[in-house]
């Protein structure tokens, strides 16, 4: 089977973007998020949710000097966990950060998913090929077949974009 890349749906320049691939949003974070991104993304994500009724999976790529997302940002990750309850297969979190940094993302990242409705898989990785191996193991659990090289192709091409 012959897969496109990833497609940019948004984003602003040297910021932050959004990709889709087959079922998988990817948000691409590379400076901290804020509120107005991640109103935004989530919208982004939300699309993907309803253009795939048989379920999808979310993810988030936090480059290194992301930093942490400011506290606006992360109410609204929170807020909006609850869009994807009924079908979303899985959030996979990427964080390229070392030492104190990655803690302290980490640490973020659990606050916000303390908040939000936990009734689905999430997992943070430090590697790309670590969260696509999951992913791809998520997507197989759910009877969705996805080429682990393609995935990896898509995830490691968004990543690099712009």
């Amino acid at each position: 089977m012959f897969d496109l890349p990833a497609e940019r749906l948004a984003g602003s320049a040297g910021h932050w973007a959004f990709y889709r691939w087959r079922n998988v949003g990817i948000n691409v974070w590379r400076k901290q998020a804020t509120a107005a991104a991640a109103t935004e993304a989530c919208d982004l994500a939300v699309q993907v949710r309803d253009e795939n009724p048989r379920g999808y999976s979310l993810v988030h790529l936090a480059l290194p000097k992301a930093g942490l997302p400011d506290g606006e940002a992360r109410s609204v990750f929170a807020r909006r966990l609850a869009d994807h309850v009924d079908r979303v297969y899985s959030v996979g979190i990427l964080v390229e950060e070392q030492g104190f940094a990655a803690s302290a993302l980490r640490s973020a990242i659990t606050g916000i998913l303390f908040l939000g409705p936990r009734n689905f898989p999430t997992f943070v990785k430090s590697t790309l090929e670590d969260l696509c191996d999951r992913l791809v193991d998520e997507h197989r659990r759910h009877h969705d077949s996805v080429d682990p090289a393609a995935l990896f192709q898509a995830l490691s091409a968004a990543r690099h974009g712009e």
